[in-house]
């Protein structure tokens, strides 16, 4: 027992240090959904409402007319309460998240499996690309599998103690306001829960009914924004659904079939990832190529044993590419992000397996086969962990400054220092979150935006230095150019 938790406690420490060593310097930069994300949580820290101005709203307003989940949002104020608007406090919350997230898995797996699955879980999760890469950064998709994995744990707890039960319905329903895709995968999830456990809720009918009507019960909140917001998600629903961009039924479902398969493919997994540079590194998957026989070994272990978290875990791989391959471009890892808990379970399992198998071998075959090659796969492992670790914290800020707006924030609070002695400080960019990371960097009063935006503010903002020359022409008064 106590060497278990001096295990579980190195296991976090290194978590922990992994998520909050550098913070604010790895990713370098500051993107526009990061400062949104911050700002909503400072407007409704300092107003009650968001930057829209919604009164302690369920969903908030985001940057280009999105809304999302508030979850997120009101779980940045303390942080920002104590350490101010800024990019520390922001990254802060996530990756609290983030090792929160690796704690709980803990208890799910040992919950489900067993403590030499769960330890492994653990470590898998606290060391991975995939959920290690999104703990470090301000976006709201890193408070959904916390939701996922402690639901998951209630649930299991539930099959004991009823009351547990309660509990984890109502953190299946709350996980919908946390990230957009939780809106298709949860029903998902919770659907293959009542299929795989369909023997214990008989036994227990009243446990399902109670469950159903508090799921019914914190979700209407969710149907009353439904009902009322159909244009805003008919407006989503025309850029993003492959439905709305395939017009025909048959060019969809062929997409969405090539969407699935992507992200399963070693490319995706194991070797380049996703394209985009804020969602990954060069050069390395959404997880560790030595991980790939284990996850391999861990699927076949799962259906040999067929128990009912064993289907679980193997239906929840089987659909959490679901609500990414709803939506048109690049394979995203951020949709896919759902997968990232239920890859590093398997992966413990396989590898709970593997050494089982090499307890059992004796003789010549362990000493000259089974140890060598045991000795060889830690080495490969090690190497292939420290390569990621290498290319993350010392490269990746070299070649993935743009795609994190890096010198903006410079630029702005410099600008912001002298602006008094323009009549306007023009800046340039190429989209309409501008605003927004100068109201973020600014700290422009929330009450003020919430009534005009950044209109008056002393800040114009144009796409070409052609528009600013106009300007000029027009109004004949001096301005500072700050070129992004």
């Amino acid at each position: 027992m106590k060497k278990t938790a001096y295990v579980f406690a190195a296991i976090l420490i290194l978590a922990s240090f992994l998520r909050l060593v550098r913070l604010t310097g790895i990713p370098c930069g500051f993107y526009c959904d990061e400062a949104a994300e911050g700002y909503t949580a400072y407007s409704i820290l300092t107003t009650g409402k968001d930057f829209g101005g919604n009164t302690l709203p369920v969903f908030v307003k985001h940057i280009a007319d999105e809304i999302h989940g508030g979850i997120y949002s009101y779980g940045m104020i303390p942080s920002i309460a104590v350490f101010g608007l800024n990019e520390f406090a922001v990254r802060l919350s996530s990756a609290f998240w983030g090792i929160l997230t690796v704690l709980v898995l803990f208890l799910l797996v040992r919950k489900a499996l067993d403590t030499e699955t769960a330890l492994l879980s653990m470590l898998f999760l606290a060391v991975s690309p995939w959920h290690m890469h999104f703990s470090r950064i301000g976006f709201g998709a890193i408070i959904y599998p916390l939701f996922l994995v402690l639901a998951l744990f209630l649930f299991y707890k539930g099959l004991e103690k009823e009351k547990y039960m309660y509990f984890s319905a109502a953190v299946f329903a709350l996980s919908v306001y946390t990230y957009s895709t939780a809106r298709v995968f949860t029903p998902l999830l919770v659907l293959g829960l009542l299929v795989f456990h369909f023997r214990d809720f008989i036994r227990n009918k009243k446990s399902l009914l109670v469950s159903i009507a508090v799921f019914a019960l914190f979700l209407i909140p969710f149907a009353v924004w439904f009902l009322a917001g159909r244009e805003e998600l008919m407006r989503r629903y025309s850029i993003m659904s492959i439905f709305a961009f395939y017009k025909d039924p048959a060019s969809a479902l062929k997409r969405f079939v090539t969407n699935m398969l992507s992200y399963y493919s070693p490319s995706f997994l194991f070797l380049s990832g996703d394209p985009v540079l804020r969602h990954c590194v060069k050069g390395f998957g959404e997880l560790y190529l030595f991980t790939f026989p284990l996850v391999i070994y861990g699927i076949f272990l799962c259906i040999r044993e067929r128990k009912p978290f064993h289907k679980v875990l193997l239906y929840w791989l089987l659909i959490f590419p679901v609500p990414a391959s709803l939506t048109v471009g690049h394979r995203h890892a951020l949709r896919a992000f759902t997968g990232a808990p239920a890859f590093q379970i398997l992966s413990a399992i396989g590898l709970s397996g593997i050494s089982g198998l090499a307890k059992k071998t004796k003789g010549k075959v362990k000493k000259f086969v089974v140890i060598p090659v045991l000795s060889i796969y830690i080495v490969v492992s090690f190497v292939n962990i420290s390569a990621y670790m290498r290319e993350y914290f010392i490269k990746y800020k070299l070649y993935s400054y743009r795609d994190w707006e890096a010198g903006f924030g410079d630029a702005i609070k410099y600008a912001s220092s002298i602006k008094d002695a323009y009549a306007y400080v023009y800046l340039t960019r190429y989209d309409e979150a501008l605003d927004m990371l100068t109201a973020f960097h600014v700290k422009y009063p929330p009450a003020v935006y919430q009534k005009s935006g950044m209109k008056n503010s002393g800040y114009r903002f144009a796409n070409y230095a052609e528009d600013i020359r106009k300007d000029f022409c027009t109004r004949g008064e001096k301005a500072l150019y700050v070129v992004k």
